[in-house]
């Protein structure tokens, strides 16, 4: 909400963090922990489609927080925020 300058409702952040929690846990699970992808050496509609709401999530203290916690999944941030693709469209 700040992004288009409203405040932030913490009771919605608060009441949704749990499922936010178990998705998070089960990208780390599922991700590949020898390819710098989620399913392994190369670019798959997986990575293409978590990557956007990820553009998001990571720029949230909530986000930071949970990626700091799921080692596999923040070395794929790492790789897909850096693709131009990527880089050329990060939100504000």
């Amino acid at each position: 909400m700040p992004m288009i300058g409203q405040a932030t409702d913490e009771a919605v952040i608060t009441e949704a963090m749990p499922k936010i929690e178990c998705s998070v846990m089960a990208l780390e699970n599922l991700a590949d922990a020898t390819g710098p992808y989620l399913c392994g050496s190369s670019p798959s509609l997986a990575d293409l489609h978590v990557a956007p709401v990820m553009a998001y999530f990571s720029g949230t203290p909530e986000g930071q927080s949970l990626l700091a916690k799921s080692p596999k999944l923040s070395r794929w941030w790492q790789v897909m925020s850096a693709r131009p693709s990527m880089a050329k469209t990060q939100p504000n």
